[in-house]
């Protein structure tokens, strides 16, 4: 399996479904890179050049080891994580939350209808129906994870 192409099918695919700012979310993390911390032995100066025109021919030892902190790019197995693991964020665990939501409060009510103070903003009316896609999805979370999994272990 070619991982980038994987990778830029899936991006696609979010783009064409209206999805794109979870790409653009995904892509500035790889553009940043990861950070490492790395222990590097340094070194100290044995003895020192008697003038500067021998400063060259100074002796070094290994001196103690020092933490630094580097940037290193994200692989391409870690990248399709990367997107995975946002999708499964993004879309997948809120349809779960639903899905925790409605069956707590569907014992005892119809529907929950949520409304923003601005007139523009949409309505979010969850009911019974609700809690039946939120499982779909919740099914599919774990699909998203088996996923993930699996290209961690390529």
């Amino acid at each position: 399996m070619d991982l980038q192409k994987e990778y830029h099918e899936i991006e696609q695919y979010l783009r064409d479904h209206g999805l794109s700012w979870i790409t653009d979310q995904v892509k500035e993390e790889i553009e940043t890179g990861k950070f490492i911390e790395e222990r590097i032995t340094t070194l100290h100066e044995a003895s020192a050049a008697k003038s500067k025109r021998d400063y060259y021919e100074s002796e070094f030892k290994k001196g103690q080891l020092a933490e630094f902190t580097r940037r290193q790019d994200y692989s391409d197995e870690e990248k399709l994580t990367l997107l995975l693991e946002a999708i499964k964020r993004a879309v997948f665990d809120v349809a779960v939350m639903q899905y925790e939501t409605t069956g707590f409060f569907f014992d005892s009510v119809q529907s929950i209808v949520f409304e923003e103070e601005t007139v523009e903003a949409p309505r979010l009316l969850l009911t019974s129906n609700t809690r039946t896609m939120a499982k779909e999805a919740r099914e599919a979370a774990v699909i998203i994870d088996k996923l993930i999994h699996d290209v961690g272990h390529k």
